[in-house]
């Protein structure tokens, strides 16, 4: 618990919400910082005091993550989800994590997610068409890269990924063709 506040004290909701607040920056300047473990520590004091808050939620998630505490991101990411459903902070989180442990069936379904609530959530366009290029599934990859280049056409990292992406098909369809030649 909050060093500011004893166990017996009653908190007016105004007064939880601008500790909460409070806990919520100090954790993450100390996360910044680099200790996580008491950045932890404080989003839990948080979470004591407000244990349905969404943000906080989400940026423990993010730091167990970090901690590569995959099995309590995921829970902690899950609670947050089912408290605001239509929010995609947590979804995204989620979805990067499963990506990163190589559970791309479930990211895509998560990314599908996010972009079902913000259609316009060009982040997770973005990383479902790095899934796909992951698995070889080019059309579908170069299909991402194209929609997020139409919508900000200054995006340079989409367009490395897109040539790369372009240049992949085009030597798989050469290979194919000199296939096809020989037989």
């Amino acid at each position: 618990m909050s060093e500011n506040i004893t166990e017996d004290s009653e908190l007016t909701p105004r007064q939880i919400k601008k500790e909460v607040k409070r806990l919520f920056k100090d954790a993450l300047k100390i996360y910044k910082l680099g200790d996580l473990e008491e950045a932890i520590k404080l989003f839990d004091d948080a979470l004591e005091l407000d244990p349905n808050n969404y943000e906080v939620l989400n940026q423990k998630g993010v730091l167990l993550d970090k901690m590569d505490n995959t099995e309590g991101a995921i829970k902690i990411y899950d609670k947050a989800i089912e408290i605001e459903p239509e929010q995609t902070k947590a979804y995204y989180n989620k979805g990067l994590l499963l990506k990163d442990l190589k559970k791309y069936d479930e990211a895509l379904e998560i990314f599908d997610k996010v972009t079902d609530i913000d259609i316009m959530h060009l982040s997770s366009h973005f990383e479902k068409g790095l899934i796909h290029d992951e698995l070889g599934h080019l059309e579908e990859a170069i299909k991402y890269y194209e929609a997020i280049v139409e919508v900000k056409p200054r995006a340079n990292l989409v367009r490395y990924y897109l040539n790369k992406a372009l240049e992949k098909k085009a030597e798989t369809t050469n290979v194919w063709k000199s296939k096809l030649q020989t037989e």
